[in-house]
This record gives structure tokens, sequence and C-alpha cells, in this order.
């Protein structure tokens, strides 16, 4: 009897570490499936900042006086923290505040030049999938 009590008891255990590895193995696939989307999605929004940011300093640049000073500075800082953004540092834990930074940054220099730009990440895939 007691040989069956240990078979049941060796059997529970060698599952129990089998479930263990599998799951391990399924949350490190998950887990950088996860990461590749959530990344895209971040540098898609990183990409959408920076090529504003571009857009307006080259109209500045072209035209002296088109952006008010304040404006001017702003979007200065607003470069300045889209260039320091930890791109290459996933694990850093300020980056999800950096992109707050950024993303409330956007909002001062779109509110004082009255435009009306918001990055749309719907707008993005619907333009991916359009075919002429």
């Amino acid at each position: 009897f007691d040989a069956v009590v240990g078979l049941e008891e060796s059997i529970a255990r060698d599952a129990r570490a089998e479930g263990v590895a599998k799951g391990r193995e399924l949350g490190l696939l998950e887990g950088r499936e996860l990461g590749l989307v959530k990344g895209a999605e971040i540098g898609g929004e990183l990409g959408f900042y920076t090529g504003c940011v571009a857009s307006l300093t080259e109209a500045a640049r072209a035209r002296p006086g088109l952006l008010p000073a304040r404006a001017g500075k702003t979007l200065a800082t607003l470069a300045g923290l889209l260039a320091s953004f930890p791109v290459q540092d996933p694990l850093n834990e300020a980056l999800l505040d950096d992109l707050q930074r950024i993303r409330a940054k956007f909002k001062v220099v779109t509110s004082l030049l009255k435009l009306r730009l918001v990055y749309d990440p719907a707008g993005v895939e619907a333009a991916r999938r359009m075919a002429f």
C-alpha cells in the first residue's frame, strides 16, 4: 500500500515539475509577443511625435517668427525629451514616465500653436491596410 501512495506522490511531483517548466516556456513566448506589440505601439507613437517636431522645427527655420517664443522653447524641450527617450533600454523603469512627459509636452505645443494633431493608432493601422 505504501508503494502505491509513494507512486502517486512521485507522479504528482513529476507532473508539477513538468507543468512549471511548460508554464515558464509559454510565459516567455507570451511575454516576447506582448513586448513586440507594445514596443511597436510605443515606437509608432514616438515616430509620430518625432515627425511632428521635425516638421514644425523645419517650418520655423524656413519662416523665422512663425512660432511664438514660448512655443519654440517648448518645441525644443520636446525635441530633447524625444532624443533622450530610452529606446534601447526597454527595462528602464522611467520609460512610461518619460512617455507621459512627451505626451504632455506635445499637448502643450499643439495647444500653443492651436493645432489639432492627435496620435491615432487606429488611423495608422487603417492606412497600412489601404490599397489602391
